[in-house]
């Protein structure tokens, strides 16, 4: 006797049923960043996030992902960067265009920098300038045309800060030394660049140069956030540490001197952001 087999139809027919719910099983995991090569979105840690109004925002983090919001942080949506850096900064400058920076470890290259960027809302990120930079923390732009990048302060990348008077299109090292790593930046009200990072660094941009920042001794530490509102200046660092400048004294001096003395504040923050 022989065996007997179901017909050949059937067996097609059963093979169609998996492959239909093996891709309803993928689209779901995917669509709700669950599941893709391998990465957990849910759970990947965030380091930026940027309002452009009371509405609509961004959030940047580890495993390349960004989150996107239009009701005001209720709800959030996941975009596909295509990348898997810790992304540690983002700028929109208006709802459509946007940058986001960060660091990737690559054999054989250490950490290399990566640089985003959308042209319509996120929906699509592009990688600009690849293997370009140190690893990046943080971008921001003055306006439509003057922008910076800084990260880590290594051989052959200058001081560790970059500009670009395009757009976007190209980006020069800044001439100055730095120390360690850059994280943040901050303008003035008349548009002036500073910047922050360890060993208590602080620096101005004039001529074209980075200059150094004398400042109080009572200054410590690694800062890692800088802001300004209206004259005074804000940095805040590790262990929860904050400082704030004394806006009679912190601007009068600087052109002449280039110096900014800071007192401190007993408050402990680690972030901030001033409208």
């Amino acid at each position: 006797m022989y065996a007997q087999y179901p017909p050949l139809k059937h067996v097609f027919l059963l093979l169609f049923l998996f492959v239909c719910l093996l891709g309803v099983f993928c689209l779901f995991f995917g669509v709700f960043g669950f599941f893709e090569t391998g990465r957990y979105f849910n759970d990947a840690t965030l380091r930026s996030v940027q309002f452009i109004d009371k509405n609509e925002g961004w959030a940047v983090g580890d495993q390349g992902v960004i989150w996107h919001t239009i009701d005001g942080g209720d709800y959030w949506e996941r975009q596909p960067s295509g990348s898997e850096a810790s992304l540690r900064s983002v700028h929109f400058l208006n709802p459509n265009v946007g940058w986001t920076v960060g660091v990737q470890i690559q054999p054989g290259l250490g950490s290399v920098g990566v640089v985003l960027f959308t042209k319509d809302g996120g929906n699509k990120w592009s990688r600009v300038l690849a293997d370009t930079f140190p690893g990046l923390t943080c971008v921001a732009f003055s306006s439509p045309q003057n922008g910076f990048l800084v990260g880590e302060c290594r051989e052959g990348f200058g001081s560790g800060i970059f500009q670009t008077i395009d757009g976007g299109k190209s980006w020069t090292p800044v001439d100055g030394k730095g120390n360690g790593c850059w994280r943040s930046i901050g303008f003035t009200p008349k548009k002036v660049p500073f910047f922050c990072g360890d060993s208590g660094q602080l620096a101005m941009l004039l001529d074209g140069k980075i200059i150094p920042l004398k400042v109080s001794s009572e200054l410590k530490g690694d800062f890692r956030i800088l802001d300004f509102m209206e004259q005074e200046c804000t940095v805040a660092g590790k262990s929860g540490v904050i400082y704030q400048s004394d806006s009679s004294s912190a601007f009068t001096s600087i052109g002449t001197k280039y110096s900014v003395d800071f007192t401190m504040n007993p408050a402990a923050l680690a972030g901030f952001s001033f409208e």
